[in-house]
Parts: structure tokens; C-alpha cells; sequence
């Protein structure tokens, strides 16, 4: 991270309740080194209505005038990060 430039304002996003400790630890370490003036945190609690299928997303904390970095631990169609991309805006 040290060899680009970061936002001023940054907000960490876990996308599911289950990434929230991975998404802490970079936003701790975000702030340990002084990469950006401001870092929060959000999460995005999905609702299913069979396995595979999103039927609700929510945001919890704000993102508002930030810049986000979504950390995950697997991706595999990106179709979920597209959809959080329109929660996020």
C-alpha cells in the first residue's frame, strides 16, 4: 500500500458478517500507518431467498464521501460486487 497514494478518506467494507475481523485488521493497519486521514468501516448484511440469490442488501455504517476498498477473501463471478457497488453509491 505504501507505494501509491491513498484517498483521505477511506472506508474499509467487509461484504458479508463474516469478513468484518479480516476487514478490521486492514483497516487497523491502514491507520497504523498513517495511510489515510480518516478510515472507517462498514458491512454489508445479505438477505437470501435460496442459496445464490440476494433478495435484500443492507449497509451498515456509512460510506459517505469516502473512498471504499471492498475486502474479500474469494471472488468468484464478481455478480455480488456489482450489486454492492450500487449499495455503496
Amino acid at each position: 500500500m505504501k507505494s501509491q497514494e491513498l484517498s483521505e478518506n477511506l472506508t474499509v467494507v467487509s461484504p458479508d458478517a463474516g469478513g468484518v475481523t479480516r476487514a478490521k485488521k486492514f483497516q487497523e493497519m491502514l491507520k497504523a500507518e498513517n495511510q489515510a486521514k480518516s478510515v472507517g468501516l462498514a458491512m454489508i448484511i445479505k438477505h437470501r431467498d435460496a442459496p445464490g440469490k440476494i433478495a435484500d442488501m443492507f449497509l451498515v455504517g456509512s460510506v459517505a464521501g469516502s473512498d471504499v476498498i471492498i475486502i474479500d477473501d474469494m471472488i468468484d463471478t464478481a455478480v455480488n460486487r456489482i450489486e454492492e457497488m450500487y449499495i455503496l453509491t
